[in-house]
């Protein structure tokens, strides 16, 4: 964003400045927090070095998957507004809800940047040990099946004309692996597993664990060319060895997957096209993918 087009919406927003019941935060196009106003560090606990010039995911971490939010940047994205209620995080990870007024900030058709204008409905502290219990995988840390579906049906009810891709990853032999180590050792293992997917897919995909050694991926709007990139991308981020309580294994994997709308009209329809095309795909051995097909019912 110019220094010049930030000062002149710095301006505009002087009223707004040293407000006591409305939080204004402008963004970059990168999504960096460029200016907040004094009352989003009384509410939040933030300093200014901690969030000016730091990405916004900061505010959202753990909640960048939640329906408002997707709701929230594909609005903005195709009509350059939002209105809606979503949750922020505080310093000390209590969170609370929020009327947001969102808007695309726009010079000569080019993105600058966005503007927020936040009201705090009531600063209500959860602790995020009890969203967490609620969202997230005990072991992995990462989404809860629950939570994936609900927020994958959201979005197919919201963007019916929009794209979804189901990829189910399977641990091939586990149960050998947990027989040959332990339930301690294949725990570490997929949390391990969870860490790769998330350094790799983190930003771009909603993740989850969906049984006990499967991992589902979600890619919400992708075009279907680019799914067999992403399949080699997995296959790649397994073959470099596990190295746990100082045991070196290579772990093989199976993929099954499905996609919206051609397979399926909800998000537990496509959760179970992909688990039949994974368990078929299971059959042919180690390191193999199947997408659904009709033949298999």
């Amino acid at each position: 964003m110019s220094k010049n087009f930030l000062k002149f919406f710095e301006i505009l927003l002087q009223g707004f400045k040293y407000s006591k019941s409305l939080i204004v935060l402008i963004l970059d196009s990168y999504k960096k927090v460029v200016f907040v106003n004094p009352l989003f560090y009384e509410i939040t606990g933030y300093s200014e070095s901690e969030i000016v010039n730091h990405s916004f995911l900061k505010l959202i971490k753990g909640l960048e998957f939640e329906p408002y939010f997707i709701e929230m940047w594909h609005f903005l994205n195709t009509k350059k507004w939002y209105h809606g209620n979503v949750v922020l995080r505080k310093k000390n990870q209590t969170t609370f809800r929020c009327e947001i007024n969102a808007f695309l900030l726009e010079k000569e058709d080019t993105l600058e940047g966005y503007l927020f204008l936040i009201n705090p409905l009531g600063i209500k502290e959860r602790p995020l040990e009890v969203d967490m219990e609620i969202e997230k995988d005990r072991i992995t840390g990462l989404n809860s099946l629950k939570s994936l579906l609900m927020s994958t049906q959201f979005y197919i009810e919201k963007f019916t004309e929009s794209s979804v891709t189901f990829l189910m990853i399977d641990i091939y032999n586990f149960t050998v692996l947990s027989n040959w180590y332990g339930v301690r050792w294949t725990d570490k293992l997929l949390k391990s597993v969870a860490q790769r997917l998330f350094e790799t897919f983190g930003k771009e995909a909603l993740l989850g664990r969906s049984g006990t050694d499967d991992f589902l991926v979600i890619f919400l709007g992708v075009d279907k060319k680019q799914v067999f990139r992403i399949i080699e991308k997995i296959f790649r981020i397994f073959e470099i060895p596990f190295i746990i309580e100082d045991k070196i294994e290579k772990v093989c994997i199976n993929i099954g997957g499905a996609f919206y709308p051609e397979d399926g009209s909800s998000a537990v329809e496509l959760f179970n096209k992909s688990f039949l095309a994974l368990n078929l795909s299971k059959k042919n051995g180690p390191n193999h993918f199947l997408f659904f097909n009709e033949e298999f019912e």
